[in-house]
């Protein structure tokens, strides 16, 4: 009877074991699954599965800022994801591929092998992913192919490290396409210094374009928020291409505050 019930007690001690694991890749199907704890630095531990110079997917769960670029095709998401899944690709020694996902999504991995790192944090992501955007900035490519999904998946990274490295990349970096990026994620920040950062591309970025790109992040912003610092800009701005962007986007809200601003312009 007793060994019974230590058999029934460790099956039981096994279900619950394999309950706290599974939400973290609930949905990855078709997957051969290595689970190890994360050292402290996600660089070492994707250069250490690097290493064993095999195609191999690499995990991880973090919280997400919800914008509504973290999601799927199916099941349909009403709301934004409060967290997200990373997922990236390492062949013949280097990363050659950056996704993310909604945890809701159903992803196959087609048998090919995977770790899973628990206790990624934040901060942690958002060092690495920022090191690569770095590096993709600074290649001779127009278009280098990891610098879009390395800045999304930072865009919806929580945290403020990620937070500086996107105001790093809006203020500093010498590729207009980067500071536009970094600027529209801006926009998804609650932060005051995310505001100011696109306030001070708007005002001081030498490239109308890039100006252009933080206008729209202002409309993209809680219209409490983002409403008013448009009439500032299409009432002050000097430049006439920044002033009718910000016309546009005022038009585009519908907001009683707009209405009143277009109708002043109106009556001059």
């Amino acid at each position: 009877m007793k060994a019974a019930r230590a058999r029934v007690l460790i099956g039981g001690l096994a279900v619950l074991a394999a309950a706290a694991t599974a939400p973290a890749q609930d949905h990855i199907e078709n997957a051969r699954t290595e689970h190890r704890q994360a050292s402290g630095s996600l660089d070492r531990d994707i250069q250490s599965v690097a290493a064993r110079d095999a195609v191999t997917w690499i995990g991880y769960r973090l919280p997400a800022v919800p914008n509504g670029r973290i999601s799927c095709n199916a099941p349909v998401q009403l709301e934004p994801a409060k967290e997200m899944i990373a997922l990236i690709r390492v062949a013949s020694r280097r990363v050659d591929r950056i996704r993310t996902f909604s945890p809701s999504c159903a992803i196959d991995a087609g048998e090919t092998p995977m770790v899973w790192l628990d206790g990624v944090t934040p901060d942690q992501s958002a060092t690495w992913l920022a090191s690569i955007v770095a590096a993709a900035a600074g290649a001779s490519d127009r278009n280098p192919p990891l610098m879009t999904p390395a800045m999304s998946a930072l865009e919806s990274t929580p945290g403020q490290v990620a937070l500086r490295a996107l105001i790093g990349f809006a203020k500093d970096n010498t590729r207009p396409t980067v500071r536009s990026r970094a600027i529209a994620s801006l926009a998804f920040r609650a932060e005051a210094d995310a505001t100011a950062a696109i306030q001070n591309a708007i005002q001081n970025d030498p490239d109308t374009e890039v100006k252009k790109t933080a206008v729209g992040a202002l409309a993209r912003m809680p219209k409490d928020e983002g409403v008013p610092l448009l009439i500032q800009v299409a009432r002050t701005n000097r430049n006439v291409d920044v002033r009718k962007q910000a016309m546009f986007w005022l038009g585009e809200s519908k907001d009683p505050r707009a209405v009143s601003f277009f109708e002043e312009i109106l009556q001059k």
